[in-house]
């Protein structure tokens, strides 16, 4: 027999809509079925067997739902995380490095004549509608390691790599379970742009759930609860931030390597819009050391809004990634450092506030 009650409970749905669900499904199953069976009772048994074997593809928690749910239990692996975020990464691919390893490897074989790529099994080749072709990239490792370092078939040999998007996320956890502590992390959370819902904001009062692999905090997607302002951001982003490995000078940023984190305070110079993308808005900041300063950009909704109400000399804390680009050509190379912007914190002291609405109002600022 089927406990309706039960499944309204662990799938959070109402009894009516999982009792008629269930029948639905169960229906339809004797329909597919019924010509295996000539005993009623040996099919309605294999029917709710399907079902049970089925559940998650009938009825699906939200993200926030699951995660509690699982942080819940006696033995839990994933935990209910106290923090602080600081910053926030534009969508990467955690499988782009292997697919550009791959790609990279069958032009050289078409400039070398060669045909390793395919022969190794790091490529496909497919067609497209005009008869050219190009290579999809595939797992090519026969073997990888499992957690305890021994060496497994890989499940994956042979498929194509696909898109894997993430968000590396900077943040001051205050506890994890039940144990208390202060800890600076960046995390990682998996991200599906045309599915999110959760968008974590930066400098609120948060609680977001995941697991610890070794060094490696990944996150639950979708599962996160913002509880509003707090007051002394500002104060733990100067504490903790400061002191990290991650803390730079302006001058610093300005001269460091690409394709690094990093964290500085400055004074904001302006902000606008992208003029060739809508969701994009850039901010400009500098400080003494640094007097014609440096461009951020970022797309993320959350810190969009926040650089949008900005005004000009605000102090701030930015969390970013100095990155680069090639503006030039393949054979005449000319590359260009660009900046992400992560995260912004603003200094709210009432001090602060109050020097910058006086400023506002003699017009001296914008």
């Amino acid at each position: 027999m089927v406990d309706y009650k039960a499944l309204s409970e662990q799938f959070d749905v109402p009894v009516d809509k999982v009792k008629a669900k269930c029948e639905k499904y169960i229906k339809d199953i004797k329909v597919e079925i019924s010509e295996f069976f000539t005993d009623d009772k040996l099919l309605n048994a294999k029917a709710e067997e399907l079902l049970a074997s089925n559940l998650y593809s009938l009825f699906s928690l939200s993200g926030l739902a699951y995660a509690k749910k699982e942080a819940a239990k006696e033995k839990a692996t994933i935990k209910e995380i106290n923090c602080l975020i600081f910053g926030v990464s534009p969508v990467e691919d955690r499988n782009d490095y292997a697919r550009r390893q791959a790609r990279n490897l069958y032009y050289k074989d078409l400039d070398d004549g060669t045909e390793v790529s395919t022969d190794e099994g790091w490529v496909r080749i497919a067609k497209r509608e005009d008869g050219s072709k190009y290579p999809i990239p595939i797992f090519h490792d026969k073997t990888i390691k499992d957690r305890e370092g021994n060496e497994i078939p890989n499940p994956r040999y042979g498929q194509d790599i696909p898109y894997d998007g993430k968000r590396n996320i900077m943040m001051v956890v205050n506890s994890m379970g039940a144990t208390e502590m202060e800890k600076l992390e960046i995390a990682s959370l998996r991200w599906d742009s045309k599915e999110a819902t959760a968008f974590p904001a930066i400098g609120k009062k948060s609680i977001v759930y995941g697991r610890q692999a070794g060094k490696t905090l990944s996150l639950n997607k979708d599962a996160y609860e913002d509880f509003g302002d707090y007051l002394k951001t500002w104060d733990v982003a100067e504490r903790i931030l400061q002191a990290s490995d991650y803390w730079k000078d302006l001058c610093d940023v300005v001269t460091m390597d690409p394709y690094t984190v990093f964290v500085t305070k400055a004074s904001v110079m302006r902000h606008k819009p992208d003029e060739n993308d809508n969701t994009k808005i850039k901010l400009r900041i500098n400080d003494s050391d640094v007097a014609e300063g440096i461009n951020l950009s970022t797309r993320y909704p959350p810190v969009v809004a926040d650089v949008e109400n900005l005004h000009q000399g605000d102090e701030v804390i930015v969390v970013g990634k100095k990155m680069q680009f090639n503006a030039g050509t393949k054979d005449a190379r000319n590359v260009l450092p660009y900046y992400q912007l992560w995260g912004v914190i603003v200094n709210n002291s009432t001090e602060n506030e109050a020097m910058r609405d006086k400023l506002l109002k003699a017009g001296l600022i914008k």
